[in-house]
């Protein structure tokens, strides 16, 4: 089975991580496990563009219409799928799937052309690989119009069952009425036109008897006939786990290569993408509500060097719990500091801080926007968190011990239950394993000694710091309000903890990429472009 979803299971964020993070306060179970498999490399523009499209405009409405097709087709293919072999129910159950099939492939069609001809786009966009659309939509193959012309073909034998008067209710239901009377209906009209009075006539919630089904094989042996063949279009073939099969498929795979892609692994894979097209409407609409209470976002830029660079990322899980005033603060993590300690006071939104920076690696993992002014971001394969609250020593210890080069730690007062000499040391034992492979991570402690270490330091910031050189957010401190706290209120920011303005300098060039180091490099490209010396 080819790889049609943007991700693969091959790479899987932990469900604890989700848990430390608190992501179900603000995505329900389903979007969840979309965000567990992060998109491969080559796919994360095309997530990026499908979201772009979905936060303006009519785009957004046609997805949705999709979506619910896509849940009607399975709805239909499951129906198919429990009828019994080589009945006519089956073969009627067939049809109906046939044409849901061709209509919401005609569905995908129109989104496909409103993507390219959209102006809400932004140049640089467009994805070497095609788009979200155009990878379904490598979907459609010559196959489907000779499938239209055998359900065309068959029409009037459809017709012939159905005027027989057929209808089966409740979940057994499986052939609709026909669009005029049955003929028990029209019996029912004259007789009450002429003065009959007839008794209520009872619906029983029932599948249709074997016995009667063998009857209208019978009663219509040409009509059934042909209902089987397109039953068979249909047939299962054995491929019951079409999504687990997409995901754990050959991720380098063309798409285009549909010649040979059967009815049945069409309709499995287009109902294999109904928790995706769930995931990105309820991101979508959640970047909407935020946006109303004046959250920023934004589509970071996939780096291909190791960074993670922000400007004012939110936590916006704080949006759960009715905290209106979000304290933004600047991240910045690069290859010459790829891991910070955060001390300061309890309270001082240290944890907030640390949740920013996971959850909106998470959701840009998966190419939704990110929760802030603007960002640069590598795609970490490895999410990773570690809080005291949630494990002990000896988890501590394996978790540590699994560290690979493309991780992102996030730990949260681990080692916080021992004394300060041994916490320190520990901790300071940790920042070397880190450091030894080669991963990026953020460790917030109550261990001061870490500001002698000379390791990179951050520290929380209070407006009662009155301090002149470091800006203060204006907003209401974060993990105070959330917690109910009613008592003087103080702000809060995270900070570098660094006294001198020439550190502060320094920072603003890095950023900007303007120190030595970069510019070194820069010009080292721009040379090597033009052919010239080093």
């Amino acid at each position: 089975m080819r790889s049609f979803l943007p991700y693969d299971r091959g790479v899987t964020i932990p469900d604890r991580v989700f848990e430390d993070l608190q992501t179900r306060r603000i995505f329900p179970e389903r979007a969840v496990r979309i965000l567990k498999y992060p998109c491969r490399p080559e796919t994360l523009r095309q997530r990026q563009r499908l979201f772009r499209l979905l936060l303006c405009g009519e785009f957004c409405e046609r997805f949705e219409r999709f979506h619910v097709s896509l849940s009607e087709l399975r709805r239909l293919d499951e129906r198919f799928k429990a009828s019994a072999e080589n009945s006519v129910v089956r073969g009627l159950a067939a049809a109906q799937l046939i044409e849901k099939y061709l209509s919401v492939k005609a569905e995908l069609l129109e989104l496909c052309r409103f993507d390219k001809s959209d102006g809400c786009k932004s140049s640089d966009d467009e994805p070497s690989g095609g788009t979200w659309c155009d990878r379904l939509l490598d979907l459609w193959s010559d196959e489907d119009e000779s499938i239209r012309e055998r359900l065309n073909a068959c029409r009037p034998a459809i017709e012939s069952i159905k005027s027989f008067g057929l209808s089966l209710q409740g979940k057994s239901w499986i052939v609709p009425l026909p669009d005029g009377e049955t003929y028990s209906e029209q019996l029912c009209r004259l007789a009450e036109s002429l003065g009959f009075k007839l008794s209520p006539r009872n619906t029983r919630e029932t599948a249709l008897d074997s016995a009667l089904d063998d009857a209208i094989c019978r009663l219509y042996p040409e009509e059934t006939s042909r209902l089987k063949e397109l039953a068979s279009l249909c047939s299962d073939k054995g491929n019951t786990d079409i999504t687990a099969q997409s995901c754990a498929g050959d991720t380098t795979q063309s798409c285009a290569d549909s010649s040979n892609f059967s009815l049945r692994e069409a309709i499995d894979t287009l109902v294999g993408y109904i928790d995706e097209t769930a995931f990105c409407l309820e991101v979508a609409g959640f970047v909407r509500s935020a946006a109303a209470k004046g959250i920023e976002y934004c589509f970071a830029r996939i780096s291909t060097e190791r960074e993670y660079i922000a400007d004012s990322l939110y936590d916006v899980t704080l949006l759960a719990q009715n905290v209106v005033n979000i304290v933004p603060n600047d991240v910045y993590f690069d290859e010459s500091e790829r891991f910070y300690f955060l001390v300061g006071a309890n309270g001082g939104g240290k944890t907030t801080y640390l949740r920013a920076i996971g959850q909106n690696l998470l959701l840009f993992l998966c190419g939704a926007p990110v929760f802030a002014s603007s960002a640069s971001i590598y795609p970490f394969r490895h999410p990773e968190t570690v809080f005291a609250d949630s494990c002990d020593g000896d988890v501590i210890r394996e978790r540590l011990s699994e560290i690979l080069p493309d991780s992102f730690l996030l730990l949260n007062e681990i080692y916080s239950s021992l004394d300060e000499e041994r916490g320190l040391a520990y901790a300071l034992d940790c920042a070397a394993r880190l450091s030894r492979a080669g991963s990026f991570g953020l460790f917030v402690t109550h261990f001061y000694g870490v500001r002698q270490s000379g390791l990179p330091l951050l520290e929380t910031l209070t407006a009662d710091d009155n301090t002149s050189d470091r800006a203060v957010s204006d907003h209401a401190a974060s993990d105070r309000a959330a917690s109910g706290d009613t008592g003087s209120v103080r702000t809060y920011k995270i900070v570098r903890a660094t006294g001198t303005a020439s550190s502060h300098a320094l920072d603003i060039l890095k950023k900007y990429r303007l120190d030595p180091e970069s510019l070194r490099v820069r010009m080292k490209a721009m040379r090597q472009r033009e052919g010239g010396d080093e």
